[in-house]
């Protein structure tokens, strides 16, 4: 019986033995599929910052042209206004001289008609 408890015991220590390596070796292999599932989700990252920093930058162009171009929005509105629209007091103060001129034009033109006139009577 002693044989037999022994040949027992020997046979349960050869299947914990056993139970060990299967349980190492699945361990093994869930640490490698583990590594390698961690190596994707790192790629995965260093992909979306990349595209996050490349977005960032093309925002930031789009920014600095869209602020470029409103401050020539602005510059050109100005120049046209510089160029086109009238100082509206030197507007007055010509047409208020031409009137003048005309209106004097006009009376020595007809004192002129009038000298004429009464010379032939």
């Amino acid at each position: 019986m002693k044989n037999c408890y022994c040949h027992e015991r020997a046979r349960g220590k050869l299947a914990i033995a056993s139970l060990t390596d299967q349980q190492d070796q699945v361990r093994a292999i869930m640490q490698n599929r583990f590594n390698n599932f961690l190596g994707i989700v790192d790629k995965h990252i260093t992909t979306a910052t990349t595209q996050h920093t490349e977005l960032g930058s093309r925002m930031d162009r789009l920014n600095l042209i869209q602020n470029r171009l409103a401050d020539d929005n602005l510059s050109y509105t100005k120049l046209l206004s510089d160029n086109e629209d009238a100082d509206y007091m030197q507007t007055i103060m010509n047409m208020n001289s031409t009137q003048s001129v005309y209106q004097a034009s006009l009376q020595t033109g007809a004192k002129i008609t009038q000298l004429t006139l009464a010379n032939f009577i």
